[in-house]
């Protein structure tokens, strides 16, 4: 066993040199690591933003702004509003491919929202208002009834958007 004692003052200098060069090599290491993982996660914020950006293009195309028009005349006419259960919305004649189109885009958002493919604060600036209006007139007053139970899915992914989208409301209401 060698003590520090029988060390020369040169042996003494490597040691500390090569034990700084491993202290400088670590440190090194550990703001690469971390700067990778800023990188990283901006990149990914980056493409969350993009699809939601990707998402109101779609939303904004004319052939979907016709679609999203007819729908909303039937929306904003009062014709959903006696509806009350999915299954009655479902079979209702003003329920057309137009109005499906709608709320499926909704219903695929949500999706989005709950595996974190999108910026869920943008998608509220983009979409909330047209979902808003489609929520309050249509949806959280919606219910499953028997009869529609293999649309579970579906009717949990509209009104889980709309619970979704009162959160960041109400967060964004408390940081003013």
């Amino acid at each position: 066993m060698i003590l520090l004692s029988d060390l020369t003052t040169g042996d003494k200098i490597q040691i500390i040199a090569q034990f700084v060069t491993l202290t400088a090599a670590l440190i090194g290491a550990i703001i690469a690591a971390r700067t990778s993982l800023k990188v990283l996660s901006i990149q990914r914020d980056d493409i969350k933003r993009n699809f939601c950006l990707e998402l109101k293009k779609q939303l904004d195309l004319p052939e979907m702004f016709a679609c999203r028009y007819e729908a909303w005349r039937k929306l904003d006419e009062g014709k959903f509003d006696s509806i009350t259960t999915v299954h009655d919305l479902l079979h209702s004649t003003d329920y057309d491919n137009k109005v499906s189109i709608v709320l499926h885009f909704f219903e695929s958002l949500e999706y989005y929202c709950e595996r974190n493919m999108v910026d869920t604060e943008l998608a509220y600036k983009l979409f909330g208002r047209v979902y808003k209006m489609w929520y309050d007139r249509l949806i959280k007053k919606l219910t499953l009834d028997e009869k529609s139970q293999s649309y579970t899915n579906w009717f949990n992914n509209l009104t889980s958007l709309g619970k979704r989208f009162e959160e960041i409301s109400a967060q964004q209401q408390g940081s003013r």
